[in-house]
């Protein structure tokens, strides 16, 4: 007589938690494994979609019996909604996937207040590395009507853009930093 065969095969990791969130101006992960065995890394990946994910880097796995706490930082997260994930890989090549956490940012966006503007208007950047940021304003067919490059430290806290030498109308003003563009719609009135 021939009947069903189940196999109790633990994973060989064993997660206790897996915790991912905004710390100042990154995305901290931490995760704590129960069990470890024969687990090679930790690849750390993450999505702007929920679908489709990419790799930012990879820890190490200890394979301590007991298991093991792990921490990798996000030093350039992207704005809005973004999906982190582990992939666990083996030493002998089979791979794992963890629990998908999702984390809100305003890391990286650009803000322009008010908007619509008058005389000026306060552009702030929530994420600057060190260096140059360029700012750099187009009209409505795309042609440059102002271009100003900064210190990232005079633009950390927001940085007023005069607007009185130019005419009503929509804009679009693109932000360059060392490592992102951003552009925003601008309306002056």
């Amino acid at each position: 007589m021939r009947g069903p065969i189940t196999l109790d095969c633990p994973l060989p990791v064993s997660y206790l938690s897996f915790v991912a969130e905004r710390a100042d101006n990154s995305v901290k992960l931490d995760w704590i494994t129960a069990i470890e065995k024969n687990a090679k890394e930790f690849v750390v990946e993450r999505s702007s979609d929920g679908k489709y994910f990419y790799s930012m880097g990879s820890v190490t796995a200890l394979n301590q019996k007991g298991g093991s706490s792990y921490s990798f930082e996000d030093v350039h997260p992207l704005s809005g909604t973004t999906y982190y994930r582990l992939h666990q890989v083996d030493l002998n090549g089979d791979v794992y996937f963890s629990e998908i956490k999702e984390v809100q940012s305003k890391i990286g966006l650009l803000e322009l207040n008010p908007n619509p503007a008058n005389e000026s208007v306060m552009v702030r950047q929530y994420h600057t590395e060190e260096g140059n940021v360029n700012l750099i304003l187009y009209n409505s067919i795309g042609e440059e009507i102002k271009s100003i490059t900064i210190e990232s430290s005079s633009f950390k806290n927001g940085y007023v853009l005069d607007l009185s030498t130019i005419s009503k109308g929509a804009y679009l003003l693109k932000v360059i930093t060392s490592y992102q563009v951003l552009t925003e719609r601008l309306i002056k009135e």
